[in-house]
């Protein structure tokens, strides 16, 4: 489970959340070159990419504890994924979470929670 949410987390979300970044980004550039307002873009660009800076050091975290297999017993094996890979997988999650919250609709393309709630 700890490699799968790193693997979904990084092939999948990242690149959408980055791509997503980088339209902020560019509507940024385009309203300051054209003297439009934006200090709320710019706000909500900077909150995004703090965001996202977190979403990539949280995958950073989970992949280390994913290498590390916490000993050799079985006991010692149960007990790092306790206390290790599982809060990391949480981190990486509750990020995700706070992503799919801020970024459109069309550039998520796992189903959200309203989808899931809501299936028609």
């Amino acid at each position: 489970e700890g490699e799968t949410t790193e693997w979904i987390a990084q092939t999948m979300l990242l690149p959408e959340v980055i791509s997503y970044l980088n339209e902020l980004s560019q509507t940024l550039r385009i309203t300051e070159k054209n003297s439009l307002p934006n200090s709320h873009l710019r706000t909500h660009l900077t909150e995004y990419s703090e965001l996202v800076d977190k979403f990539i050091s949280s995958i950073e975290e989970l992949r280390k504890v994913n290498i590390d297999l916490g000993g050799e017993t079985t006991l010692e094996k149960a007990k790092h994924m306790k206390n290790a890979v599982i809060p990391a997988m949480d981190n990486v999650r509750k990020i995700a979470d706070k992503l799919e919250r801020l970024t459109a609709d069309k550039k998520w393309s796992l189903p959200g929670y309203r989808e899931m709630l809501f299936v028609k």
